[in-house]
């Protein structure tokens, strides 16, 4: 029989713009159960519809554009009382599931709660992160609440744009902690604890009741610094870009990283975008200037023209795919071999980074991951609700990959797929970076 455990757990605004409908100072930020009467929560969603119609290129076709209206009007149409925050939300993200882009998105702002649950999410199972009174690192999670982790990743496919079961990995790992999702999937038992059942490296079974609390400063403020790297002695430096910020700070770690790289006689440098949430694509140019990459062909990127992407600056209606020639650093440039590395959490540029890596031959594609869905849209636009002050971004792009027809897969399958294992996560091993010491 399962071990039950209670853990009482103690966890210690829109400006004015252009593309926001309100012009207070500061947004307020509202509870997850603070409520709005029907005119607010119809004129939100109102506002939320038009914005994707003008903006976004799925829309922009008449008879997506026709059958989108005719669908988001029933959304609306529903909401005949008062609703509150979270409902607001999960009505938005559902009029976005009609177009189903990742990158078109709501964002979660209201003050929540959280549960202690830290874990990471593979293809092969999810397990424990951090020990947590009777959670201990390398548990496997068997099932949250009532429901297992199969019914789970289904579940938030239906709530969250997404593209496959890696999308909903990483939806369920940055999010399930939060109140608000876990009531959404009913995750919640009738004295306000959510059970964890997991199997330890033993085969011990055991269920913990965890409970919630208020999120700490600490607990919210991302843990990761835009670059940073490692070169070691043998030959293999590792180059962490988690975003993609082309500053002097940037440009001064690059030069350092090069002339330890080949201080050290490094022959494999691997481009490491496994957190990398995105941001400016030309780091990727910066970052081959130190190497013997002569050339490279970039993402073919169709911009729809609207006065919000105007006021954006996104005023060329098309980037066709070219060639871009490489204007080297002067000086010893790198010629050893090169590697990107990505996961479920590599998103948006970050993606588009590790494309042109493997079309261009540039280097090889490692992952934990057999697969990421290739973006059909980005170069978002934010935007901000009027009444419940929901931030969402809309895209404003059609991206097509180097080498792009139609008979190609749209999936970014990786040159080497390594597969994690309990004892990794119970060891704290970087599976990923171990490998790739033991086989260069």
């Amino acid at each position: 029989m399962a071990l039950i455990v209670l853990i009482l757990s103690m966890f210690g605004g829109c400006k004015k713009d252009k593309n926001c409908s309100t012009t207070v100072t500061e947004r307020k930020i509202y509870g997850s159960n603070d409520v709005f009467n029907e005119y607010k929560v119809q004129q939100d969603l109102k506002f939320v519809r038009d914005k994707l119609i003008e903006v976004h290129p799925y829309v922009y076709n008449t008879v997506n554009k026709e059958k989108f209206y005719s669908e988001w009007n029933k959304i609306i149409e529903s909401c005949t009382n008062s609703m509150t925050y979270d409902e607001v939300y999960f009505k938005i993200l559902e009029g976005m599931k009609l177009i189903n882009d990742m990158n078109t998105t709501a964002f979660y702002d209201a003050k929540t709660e959280k549960i202690p649950l830290y874990f990471t999410w593979k293809e092969n199972g999810a397990w424990i992160t951090k020990n947590v009174n009777y959670l201990n690192v390398g548990d496997e999670i068997i099932k949250i609440g009532n429901k297992s982790m199969y019914e789970i990743l289904n579940e938030i496919q239906e709530i969250y744009p997404s593209k496959d079961e890696v999308d909903a990995m990483y939806f369920a790992t940055s999010q399930i902690r939060n109140r608000y999702l876990l009531k959404k999937l009913g995750l919640i038992d009738s004295k306000g604890r959510v059970s964890v059942d997991v199997i330890s490296s033993n085969n011990d079974e055991k269920i913990v009741m965890l409970n919630f609390a208020k999120a700490i400063d600490s607990d919210v403020k991302s843990k990761y610094k835009n670059v940073s790297y490692v070169v070691n002695n043998n030959g293999v430096a590792i180059l962490r870009l988690n975003r993609c910020v082309n500053d002097e700070n940037y440009r001064n770690t690059l030069q350092k990283f090069f002339n330890e790289c080949f201080k050290n006689n490094v022959k494999y440098i691997a481009l490491d975008l496994r957190k990398n949430v995105g941001g400016d694509i030309s780091v990727l140019n910066e970052f081959l200037k130190f190497t013997d990459i002569k050339q490279y062909r970039t993402f073919d990127v169709k911009y729809r023209t609207s006065k919000e992407a105007k006021a954006e600056g996104f005023k060329n209606k098309l980037f066709r795919s070219t060639k871009v020639k490489i204007k080297h650093k002067e000086g010893n440039l790198y010629s050893g071999k090169l590697m990107v590395l990505v996961s479920s959490e590599t998103r948006n540029e970050g993606k588009q980074i590790a494309v042109i890596f493997k079309e261009n031959n540039i280097g090889k594609v490692i992952s934990d991951c057999t697969g990421l869905y290739i973006d059909d849209f980005g170069k978002n636009i934010k935007f901000i609700t009027p009444n419940t002050g929901i931030r969402f971004v809309v895209s404003t792009a059609v991206l097509k990959k180097p080498y792009y027809n139609k008979r190609d897969s749209n999936i970014l399958r990786p040159d080497e797929y390594v597969r994690y294992k309990q004892k990794d996560i119970m060891d704290v091993k970087d599976t990923i970076i171990e490998w790739i010491n033991t086989h260069h």
